[in-house]
């Protein structure tokens, strides 16, 4: 089992000892190194980056690109240059949206092809694209041989999540970069719940642009990052404009500079990169990625749920062979809706999502309007699951079923 004793890595249990945090793929709690690393900065070493000719502003640069350095060793990728920081996967997804529209390249009528099991981050700016540049969007309900056919030599951009926020459902993943460079296609990977809990090797992998945020690994929010293959960086145009991304300004026209400057225009979010350079650090540390008591701990909450006759579990294509799960479960609740659920289990310090976790398309396929969502992290252990359990055995009491 997770060891209790990580719970001390975060204050936030300090101040609340009875919660149990079940909420972990909409945001986890923020470690103690990453505070203290964030505070250190902030108290001792702030300064704007790239620019300043003092210091004070070249130790302050130094740490911002060792954190680039530092991501790009542990995603993978082949050089620093290849890690953009954004604000996050959403982000992320819209820079590579604008440039798919302004490029020549994506063209009407050719295809566009998406997992039914994406968040709206990955799946409304896909809309947008195919409605701007008549391109046709299409979708897979599953990852069978037959289904994987749609993607065909008319497609021209795969993408998709390698872990649905809403059901923990894991998609093969390598299979289908596989089928989509075969015709041609690029492939865009939303890792924002993956990179927790699964490594990765972006080369090995050869995805074309993979986006996650720091606020899903320990880290601060509004700071994430876009890797991409460097060839296709630098087709991309600059998606703001301003300063640190030119090389030169005239009165008319401007030049931009190279990889990573010219995608990160104006005084980035150093704070917040300084506090994801902690966060990959402790997630090291703590060997995270490599914490397999995660899936056993998944393991026996299903079995501790599925012993509920009111718990329905959801767990789409759960009996394909090619299909795994993280430490994600949607359920719902006989006769009591999902926010419901959510509210009445706070009154016992448990704190779950409920919802369509910003993933409406795949509520309307799996005919739900929300579930109850359950997500683990190293702070979460077999106590947790059994105060769950406890607790829903009284929540349709607490509404007059039962009694």
């Amino acid at each position: 089992m997770p060891n209790a004793n990580y719970r001390e890595d975060f204050p936030v249990y300090e101040k609340n000892p009875e919660l149990i945090y079940l909420d972990s793929a909409a945001s986890s709690l923020r470690a103690r190194p990453i505070i203290d690393a964030m505070s250190q900065y902030a108290s001792y070493a702030h300064a704007n980056i790239h620019r300043g000719a003092y210091r004070l502003s070249f130790e302050a640069t130094e740490k911002y690109e060792e954190v680039r350095k530092k991501v790009a060793k542990w995603i993978g990728a082949k050089e620093s240059n290849e890690v953009i920081f954004t604000q996050g996967t959403t982000d992320s997804m819209n820079h590579l949206m604008h440039f798919f529209e302004d490029d020549d390249r994506f063209e009407k009528g050719k295809k566009i092809v998406l997992s039914i099991f994406e968040h709206h981050s990955n799946l409304v700016p896909w809309q947008q694209l195919a409605k701007k540049k008549g391109m046709i969007l299409e979708y897979i309900y599953d990852f069978s041989e037959e289904s994987l056919k749609q993607i065909d030599t008319t497609t021209q951009i795969v993408a998709i999540s390698l872990m649905s926020n809403a059901v923990g459902l894991i998609p093969p993943i390598e299979t289908i970069i596989q089928k989509a460079h075969a015709v041609g296609a690029l492939v865009v990977g939303d890792g924002a719940q993956y990179i927790t809990h699964r490594e990765i090797n972006v080369c090995q992998l050869d995805i074309d642009f993979f986006a996650f945020s720091g606020h899903k690994c320990f880290g601060p929010t509004g700071i994430g990052v876009l890797y991409g293959k460097r060839q296709w960086l630098e087709a991309m145009p600059p998606p703001r404009f301003g300063g640190d991304m030119i090389e030169y300004v005239t009165e008319q026209e401007t030049t931009f500079a190279g990889l990573p400057n010219k995608l990160e225009a104006g005084t980035p979010n150093i704070d917040g990169v300084i506090g994801l350079g902690a966060a990959v650090d402790y997630m090291i540390y703590r060997q995270v990625q490599n914490n397999n008591t995660l899936d056993a701990l998944r393991e026996y909450a299903v079995d501790q749920l599925s012993e509920l006759d009111f718990i329905r579990l959801v767990q789409p294509l759960k009996d394909s062979e090619t299909i795994l799960y993280g430490p994600i479960i949607s359920f719902t609740v006989k006769d009591v809706h999902p926010h419901d659920v959510a509210s009445i289990l706070d009154q016992s310090n448990i704190a779950i999502r409920a919802g369509h976790h910003c993933a409406q398309p795949l509520m309307k396929y799996l005919e739900l309007t929300g579930t109850c969502r359950i997500s683990f992290s190293i702070y979460n252990t077999r106590d947790d699951v059994d105060a769950l359990i406890l607790a829903l055995k009284s929540v349709r009491r607490w509404l007059g079923y039962e009694s």
